[in-house]
């Protein structure tokens, strides 16, 4: 098995570094809408998104910790039966957050809103 050397280190860190990028431009632009758009409180949305990071601390932790402790399919990889499944999950919200957003336009589209 090849070493994990520091470019390895630094190529999984600059790929982390970019998603995080992504994640915190979202983030942003979701507080921008909430609070001009909507007329969200900005108290409110930083509450939310502060129990949010805190309660994705905890289930990040106990999600980490599944593959280690139940061993799901036969093969001999940790992982894989779990990245089958959820992938599952994910296009599932996919599709609902795409189908929500169909919805509101066809509803736009039929009653002239």
């Amino acid at each position: 098995m090849k070493k994990f050397g520091v470019r390895d280190q630094v190529g999984y860190m600059l790929g982390d570094v970019g998603g995080s990028f992504v994640n915190l431009y979202i983030a942003s632009f979701f507080i921008i809408f909430c609070t001009y758009v909507l007329g969200v409180s900005p108290y409110f949305m930083g509450t939310m998104f502060l129990v949010g990071k805190i309660f994705d601390a905890f289930i990040t932790a106990i999600m980490g910790t599944l593959p280690d402790r139940f061993k799901i399919g036969k093969s001999g990889d940790k992982f894989k039966p779990w990245i089958n499944f959820s992938k599952w999950l994910l296009a599932a919200s996919c599709l609902l957050a795409l189908l929500t957003c169909l919805v509101g336009i066809l509803q736009r589209f039929i009653f002239g809103l």
